[in-house]
């Protein structure tokens, strides 16, 4: 033992509103990046 692991985990969904809470308590996910959705006069640019 005494060997630190180092784990990256990217994990993604287009239904964050399901998510259960639990998976994003502090501490889980260091970072939360979000590409919101273009409305379609913006997606025709």
């Amino acid at each position: 033992s005494g060997q630190t692991v180092n784990v990256k985990v990217i994990t993604l969904t287009n239904r964050a509103d399901t998510l259960d809470p639990a998976l994003l308590r502090p501490g889980l996910i260091d970072r939360r990046i979000e590409f919101p959705l273009l409305d379609r006069r913006q997606n025709r640019l």
